[in-house]
């Protein structure tokens, strides 16, 4: 640990030395911040992505949104049943 210097004012100025060393925690801080902020923002990206085609795809807002489309929407057999349908004939 570095001195402390007094000021004449009754204050106490600090060392160079003191002053260099805090200056070199923040600067490792700073870099650790700068990595979590790339971090977040790389997160952020993804999240962004997701929610255009959440919206894209007009997927349901809600839980009870999405209970309604599968209380409303085709069974699986239906989709089944479209399929057989659709590629009876072999394709085309």
């Amino acid at each position: 640990m570095t001195k402390a210097v007094p000021r004449p004012t009754g204050g106490v100025k600090p060392s160079r030395e003191a002053l260099e060393s805090r200056i070199r925690e923040l600067e490792v801080e700073n870099q650790r911040l700068q990595a979590r902020l790339q971090h977040v923002e790389a997160e952020w990206e993804i999240d962004r992505d997701a929610l255009a085609w959440h919206e894209y795809l007009c997927l349901p807002e809600s839980e009870a949104e999405m209970l309604e489309q599968v209380r409303t929407g085709p069974t699986l057999s239906d989709v089944i049943a479209e399929c057989e349908r659709e590629f009876a004939d072999g394709p085309k």
